[in-house]
């Protein structure tokens, strides 16, 4: 979840800080951020809301710009790594 990172780092907000507000585990942050893991519904909802952002926000891919196409959540072999 890039968008994740993206969105904690524009309130300057450790991850510790985001695991405080969400009740969502520092660890599970990190694998969130790192795309180790991907989040159950009811997570991503928690992190949303102490983000004070949408849900659709924080999980939709965002383009670079209008001339090119989204980027994905994820890497695809990220469980590779």
């Amino acid at each position: 979840m890039k968008r994740l990172k993206e969105m904690r780092d524009a309130r300057g907000w450790t991850q510790q800080q985001l695991a405080g507000a969400s009740g969502v585990s520092q660890t599970f942050i990190s694998e969130l951020e790192s795309c180790k893991k991907q989040p159950t519904v009811s997570i991503a909802l928690k992190l949303a809301r102490a983000l004070d952002v949408e849900l659709i926000d924080l999980l939709q891919p965002t383009p670079l710009s209008e001339s090119e196409p989204q980027k994905p959540l994820c890497d695809a072999r990220a469980s590779d790594r």
